[in-house]
């Protein structure tokens, strides 16, 4: 086999690489972003049965992309040695997928409904602006019908509110005066408040600071489109329907514009004072739904690159996302017991992790870190988020073109 197919993390091949004078000398190379020493509990068996290319795979691994020259006969074993590790991640992967499949369902569900009612309320102050510009007014009945439209067209159609749920938000927005001037029986144009342009512009910045977590967990930069498409097929034989996938670099691209985004929506003529309106308590309810789905991502994302403890987690956790420590430590020990992460118990690994972070002597800090199974946990709901994140990208650099210079 010239191929090991890690799924969802990349892959590990053997080829021949053309050189001049016609020779073609063998290498190998790895795409795989999952750590060695997450790995390896997995492929340990399968590697055993050539052990001495344990160093050799443990490098390639190491270096995603890098071509490694090989000898003819590292080669050949390599061609027994794919296999093997193939057939074993394989059988792991199918037990981890029936193990994750119905957390990643509720989670999906919890993740759509945090960021659902943002995007309403920024798809109405839209459909309010492009209407102001035409010098018309949209009837209260087609508000659902032109947010729906305007979520199926920024998801590529794989996102639409069910009209229950869609009407009980507007209802909402209007008792707590974020929409005016709008009845459900009557023709009445609609209104965004300046208290719901002042939670629109309070929100974005919360989804700001989510971005600057990811960025500074090293998500965003350390991904390819590949690992994407690994996570799609994941979520695919899960959801057992097509599910969309984003443009990585465009969603990049879409991020570090977001903070003058923010900026210009806010200085614009027609949200001038929502700023001056206090929002907070409306905010900090939003916040607690949406982190639901983000916790997931933080602390994984955070496990994925190196372990970490309790109170390192706990303390970007408050900073970033304003999630208290009742909060963050059953959440740690619940994915303990599903298998999503460990303690580390290597007795020399745990003292090099203590002694980078401590800078004195102390009792032992418990750490913790990500197991293949949370790994995979991670890019199936990472494939599934970025999704949501694009259509919110979508929605604050249409709602910026709409309001900017509006009178």
């Amino acid at each position: 086999m010239d191929k090991a197919n890690l799924s969802p993390f990349g892959i590990i091949e053997r080829y021949m690489k053309p050189r001049r004078l016609g020779i073609r000398e063998p290498h190998a190379r790895s795409t795989v972003i999952i750590r060695w020493d997450v790995l390896f509990p997995v492929i340990s068996e399968a590697i055993a049965t050539i052990p001495q290319l344990r160093s050799r795979v443990q490098g390639i691994v190491s270096q995603p992309g890098a071509e490694v020259k090989i000898s003819r006969s590292e080669f050949d074993q390599f061609g027994a040695l794919l296999d093997t590790i193939s057939r074993a991640w394989t059988t792991f992967l199918d037990a981890a997928m029936i193990a994750i499949s119905e957390r990643l369902k509720k989670w999906h569900q919890g993740s759509h409904r945090g960021l659902f009612r943002l995007l309403v309320l920024m798809a109405s102050a839209i459909i309010e602006g492009q209407r102001a510009k035409l010098g018309k007014t949209l009837a209260s009945r087609g508000l659902g019908g032109a947010i729906n439209k305007a979520l199926k067209e920024k998801s590529n159609g794989t996102m639409e509110a069910k009209p229950g749920s869609l009407y009980v938000a507007i209802k909402d927005f209007v008792s707590e005066d974020f929409i005016s001037c709008y009845d459900i029986d009557t023709n009445m144009p609609i209104k965004v408040t300046k208290k719901g342009e002042a939670f629109i512009i309070a929100a974005m910045g919360s989804m700001n600071r989510f971005f600057d977590l990811l960025n500074k967990v090293g998500l965003l930069g350390s991904l390819n489109q590949a690992h994407l498409v690994y996570g799609k097929s994941i979520n695919e034989a899960i959801f057992k329907r097509a599910m969309q996938m984003v443009d990585l670099n465009a969603l990049i691209q879409g991020i570090a514009k977001l903070p003058a985004i923010i900026t210009a929506i806010s200085a614009s003529t027609a949200f001038k004072g929502a700023q001056d309106e206090n929002v907070k308590v409306e905010i900090d309810s939003w916040q607690d739904n949406l982190n639901r789905g983000i916790l997931d991502v933080f602390i994984l994302g955070t496990l994925f690159f190196r372990p970490s403890y309790g109170n390192a987690l706990i303390r970007d956790a408050e900073s970033v996302l304003d999630i208290p420590t009742g909060t963050l430590y059953p959440k740690l020990e619940n994915f303990h017991t599903r298998g999503l992460i460990s303690h580390v118990t290597d007795s020399g690994k745990l003292a090099a992790l203590n002694k980078a972070v401590q800078k004195s002597q102390g009792p032992q800090k418990m750490f913790y870190d990500i197991t293949p199974r949370g790994a995979i946990y991670l890019m199936a709901i990472l494939s599934l988020h970025l999704v949501d994140l694009d259509v919110f990208l979508k929605f604050s650099q249409e709602l910026m073109d709409t309001v900017v210079g509006a009178v």
